[in-house]
């Protein structure tokens, strides 16, 4: 199964938005502030929120969705294209 994370930072609209939306869907994610390593402030810096899949190796990851979280239906498309099922599904 894959894991989800999703980046973010403190006082991010959008973020609280995308959260919001994985909330109401039922997706379990891992929450990483970016700020708190230079590694993710590097790689998703002015992006975030950015939700990626988790791959089996480490630091493998694939972005599902990046920026503003615009609708559910659109969410759950992009979570299934990349193999993770959603409470409820499509």
């Amino acid at each position: 199964m894959n894991r989800l994370a999703l980046y973010t930072r403190q006082a991010c609209g959008l973020c609280r938005e995308a959260e919001a939306l994985l909330g109401e869907l039922g997706v379990a994610y891992d929450a990483r502030d970016i700020d708190t390593r230079a590694e993710w402030t590097d790689a998703y810096g002015l992006e975030v929120p950015v939700l990626v899949a988790l791959g089996p190796r480490t630091g493998s990851e694939r972005v599902i969705m990046g920026g503003r979280f615009d609708t559910a239906p659109e969410l759950r498309r992009r979570l299934a294209r990349a193999g993770i099922a959603v409470p409820g599904g499509l």
